[in-house]
């Protein structure tokens, strides 16, 4: 009985790691991006962090949706 407990809990403690990983590794890789951008400004750039800090996926998606358009306009 105990031993199944102690499984149970490293179960736990392991979807808790995923699940940790899972929503913060975009928001962080997201501020890290937005950060080292030199086409922000720096109310751009707090701006891009608050999104990221409020819904991380979704706005990594946005920021790569206009700043990836952008990039490649700025090319021609």
């Amino acid at each position: 009985m105990c031993e199944l407990l102690f499984i149970e809990a490293i179960g736990l403690v392991l979807l808790w790691i995923a699940a940790l990983v899972i929503a913060l590794g975009p928001m962080i890789y997201g501020m890290s991006l937005c950060l080292n951008n030199d086409r922000l400004s720096g109310g751009m750039k707090v701006l891009w962090c608050l999104a990221f800090f409020s819904s991380s996926v979704l706005a990594l998606v946005a920021y790569f949706a206009i700043y990836n358009s952008r990039r490649d306009e700025d090319a021609m």
